[in-house]
């Protein structure tokens, strides 16, 4: 497992953690899953480039192999002395050679490497906007409590002024 993968399954594993905490969630807890996803979305944010790199340059070796095998069929044409092949003709021989074909999987690979960085870290930001609001509605409910609680407190001791007035 690369070592990007491994940032991807660990920020998946703290997304189902959050997801799995009761409703309303103790703000600790979620201060603590933010922190970690965040630690980890820094982590993965790392790898950005470089799976962009390997996405563009895997879309090059795949052209690159193309046009060499489509030289290549050409420079049979030629050695024949017949008429060459249509070009249309040579793309889809040269796309079916095994060379070619394994530099397609390892562009596609490559490509799911990418989206898949780019949808983690688009997650990422989505699950770290719901937990600030829920962080945000869990301080607000702890501040309303804590003023009824000292509206309660006020009227319990004017309750007992009042009661040793009399």
């Amino acid at each position: 497992m690369t070592p990007q993968q491994q940032v991807i399954d660990h920020i998946n594993a703290l997304v189902d953690t959050y997801h799995a905490l009761s409703h309303p969630a103790e703000l600790g807890a979620l201060w603590r899953i933010r922190r970690d996803i965040v630690a980890a979305s820094s982590h993965l944010a790392r790898h950005v480039k470089q799976g962009y790199g390997k996405k563009v340059l895997s879309y090059a070796i795949q052209k690159h192999q193309i046009a060499k095998e489509i030289l290549a069929a050409m420079e049979i044409d030629k050695v024949a002395a017949g008429k060459g092949r249509p070009m249309t003709t040579l793309v889809v021989y040269a796309g079916a050679l095994n060379s070619v074909l394994e530099k397609i999987q390892d562009r596609a690979e490559a490509d799911g490497e990418w989206e898949e960085i780019t949808e983690t870290l688009k997650v990422v930001s989505n699950v770290l906007f719901a937990m600030s609001q829920e962080i945000q509605d869990g301080m607000r409910e702890r501040g309303y409590q804590k003023h009824l609680e000292g509206l309660q407190a006020k009227n319990i001791s004017e309750d007992q002024q009042r009661h040793e007035q009399f």
